[in-house]
């Protein structure tokens, strides 16, 4: 009976440090990336109502949203994702009917 092991098998040659060599470049590229683009890929964002987190890995989609927030620094702020936005929605429609049943006071004129 053959077992397999979950252990990687690397080239022959590879020594600790040329793997971490590997690995810094590939943080260097990565960072410079980021850094070109001007936001975090995939981009995660914290719903202000739910406190749900979202990620976004389109990078038109991305763009489509900081522009329409103004900047990166106020969509962080103000980011509400489709549950909070319909909670909110049903929130204040139900404040509002509950308003507008409210029978007026002839008297408070």
């Amino acid at each position: 009976m053959i077992f397999m092991t979950t252990e990687t098998k690397l080239h022959p040659a590879a020594t600790p440090q040329s793997i971490a060599k590997r690995k810094a470049t590939m943080l260097e590229r990565r960072l410079a990336k980021q850094a070109r683009r001007g936001y975090p890929m995939p981009l995660i964002l914290k719903c202000i109502v739910t406190g749900k987190e979202v990620r976004y890995t389109v990078p038109k989609y991305i763009e489509k949203v900081i522009a329409k927030a103004g900047s990166l620094d106020n969509l962080y702020k103000t980011f509400t994702s489709r549950e909070g936005r319909r909670i909110k929605r049903t929130s204040s429609n139900t404040d509002a009917s509950e308003v507008s049943d409210v029978p007026q006071d002839p008297d408070a004129s």
